[in-house]
């Protein structure tokens, strides 16, 4: 039961937000002088809906029915956003017309004046276009409803980089990153990635964090990602979401399914006597507040890299997986070639390539291709989601092929 609980409850919290938009919008066709509608079918029909995505999750999740969990995650989507839509816009109309609109006696005589009785007056403008506000959201919701529902792509690009070993030139690193693999992310959106992949022959698969949130699929999930084929392996790090559901269990399935799950720790991969280093760094949650990092975070990440490096043996090119990617604001003196990272699903809305929020946290790197001095850092926007609704931020499994920069 625990395992769909938090689904269940999430959309149980939508029944006070319906009760919202009903109430708002039954005073706001008052304001308007207008019947009011009735509510009563209203409410069957949103119960009805409510207990129709609460028997999906439940049956879907026990059963593990995937064709069942994919309309169920969709439906469960469309009351959140339709609901949260309204709610916002009939808050605005009602506090606009609050605020604006209580002089409303002495207009309504402007009205009734015999010289404007053929003249639009700003009341009579604002009735007839004001309830056109919810469908603007509602608009948008869809938009991202569509998106977050959308197929992962092969997002393929090219670093080249100075220090890349020659023997290690053209080699192609796939990332998986903030899979969420829970109600929203399915083993059948996983194994679809997995097919992808092996029909591109990368040579490095690298997990950076927040893989699987629902741990009754971790143990296929791993099994599944291990079928990649690959030439130098599959390395993975934690994220966050590893933390907030135990460590403990991620770390015994990595170490049961012979899958290196890199901690503060490194190794490295060889060709023809040349060696890339890659090491996996920690993550600053800690589910013990009284060890929760809080505030700045770059002093843990910078210890973390510190002993990550450790097991560094003048190798040449390091590659860092680090869930969070601040780390490329003090990984430039450690000489790191590389950084990807994840964590921030680029925001999730997107403009023009880059993160909708980019300007407002310019520090944290929140999606696609940075640098500083020689070290590049590669923000994915994310393979999956524990929410999703993206809106020209679609997830993606980054393809980057490496070259030499002569």
């Amino acid at each position: 039961m625990r395992k769909f609980l938090p689904i269940i409850s999430y959309t149980l919290i939508l029944v006070p937000i319906f009760y919202l938009n009903l109430f708002l919008l039954k005073k706001i066709l008052r304001f308007f002088d207008k019947r009011f509608i009735r509510l009563k079918k209203y409410f069957i029909l949103f119960f009805i809906t409510i207990i129709l995505d609460i028997l999906g999750i439940t049956i879907g999740v026990s059963f593990k029915i995937e064709w069942l969990l994919k309309p169920t995650a969709v439906l469960n989507m469309i009351l959140i956003l339709s609901n949260l839509s309204f709610l916002g816009s009939f808050i605005v109309i009602f506090f606009y017309l609050k605020v604006f609109f209580n002089n409303f006696k002495a207009k309504k005589s402007l009205v009734n004046d015999k010289n404007r009785k053929n003249t639009i007056t700003r009341r009579d403008f604002i009735k007839k276009s004001i309830l056109i506000v919810p469908v603007i959201p509602l608009t948008i919701s869809s938009v991202g409803l569509y998106e977050g529902f959308s197929s992962t792509r092969l997002k393929k690009m090219t670093f080249h980089l100075k220090n890349l070993p020659q023997n290690f030139n053209n080699l192609k690193i796939a990332q998986i990153s903030d899979l969420h693999l829970s109600f929203f992310v399915r083993l059948d959106d996983l194994k679809t990635i997995v097919d992808d992949l092996n029909k591109i022959n990368v040579d490095l698969l690298l997990i950076t964090g927040d893989f699987v949130d629902d741990y009754v699929l971790l143990d296929e999930a791993i099994e599944l990602v291990k079928r990649v084929k690959t030439k130098y392996g599959i390395f993975a790090s934690a994220g966050n979401h590893e933390y907030y559901r135990g460590i403990k269990p991620v770390i015994k399935a990595f170490k049961n399914h012979k899958l290196p799950l890199l901690i503060n720790q490194g190794l490295s991969i060889e060709n023809s006597g040349e060696k890339i280093f890659i090491a996996g760094i920690d993550d600053p949650y800690r589910i013990d507040e009284s060890q929760k990092i809080k505030g700045d975070i770059k002093p843990f990440l910078e210890n973390s890299l510190k002993t990550a490096l450790k097991s560094y043996k003048d190798e040449g090119f390091k590659i860092i997986l680090s869930h969070r990617p601040q780390i490329l604001s003090i990984s430039d003196k450690y000489n790191i070639d590389l950084i990807l990272s994840g964590h921030t699903h680029g925001g999730q809305v997107g403009f023009n390539g880059k993160s909708l929020f980019e300007s407002f946290y310019p520090k944290h790197f929140l999606w696609g291709k940075y640098q500083i001095n020689e070290t590049v850092l590669y923000t994915t926007s994310g393979a999956g989601h524990w929410f999703p609704f993206r809106v020209n931020c679609p997830t993606e499994i980054p393809i980057i092929t490496l070259k030499r920069d002569e």
